[in-house]
């Protein structure tokens, strides 16, 4: 089977499926394989692993009665986004400036570009959650949806321009030097 999805929010997905019918000029072996597109709508919130199910598209029985053809999905990798469940998790760079003195950054979710705080002494690896931004619970009634997280990845550049540096060195005269946390000899 091969499923062609265009965007990530899209709702349909053709399968082209290989099905085994069985036909009158089949030499004797009662089954003669033959191809048919079949399109198949894809629930919002599906994820990996998840199974769908498709009315009397499987195999026949012995009775001459078809099955139910069952598709297991997998879910193609974005090179954005990534889900957990229902939630929707990507990474953002912030510079050292931004992460010590705050700021209010964009950020791409599914449902269009959100603006996002980013508090004064945000470290790395710090999460801002975004309330409802992730992927609808497909048994859901009320269609509820995930969280988008933002997980902040501080930006310490490798090159610096004379300005930069003169303004780093100020800024580390101004420093309370950090003492290296204490460690028992038995602890090493």
């Amino acid at each position: 089977m091969q499923c062609v999805q265009r965007n990530w929010n899209d709702q349909t997905c053709r399968l082209q499926v290989l099905l085994a019918l069985t036909l009158s000029h089949c030499q004797g072996s009662g089954i003669s394989a033959c191809k048919e597109l079949y399109e198949l709508k894809i629930p919002r919130g599906i994820v990996d692993g998840n199974i769908l199910r498709v009315p009397k598209m499987g195999s026949q029985s012995i009775a001459k009665r078809c099955g139910d053809l069952l598709v297991k999905v997998v879910v193609k990798k974005h090179s954005y986004f990534r889900n957990e469940g229902q939630d929707i998790h990507t990474d953002r760079k912030i510079t050292i400036s931004q992460a010590v003195l705050g700021d209010v950054i964009e950020v791409n979710t599914l449902y269009g570009k959100k603006k996002v705080p980013v508090h004064p002494g945000t470290e790395h690896g710090a999460v801002h959650k975004i309330p409802g931004y992730g992927l609808e619970h497909p048994t859901s009634l009320n269609k509820t949806k995930g969280n988008h997280y933002v997980h902040f990845e501080l930006e310490v550049p490798t090159v610096l321009s004379e300005k930069q540096k003169k303004l780093m060195k100020a800024l580390s005269m101004c420093e309370e030097p950090i003492s290296p946390t204490s460690i028992s000899e038995s602890e090493l």
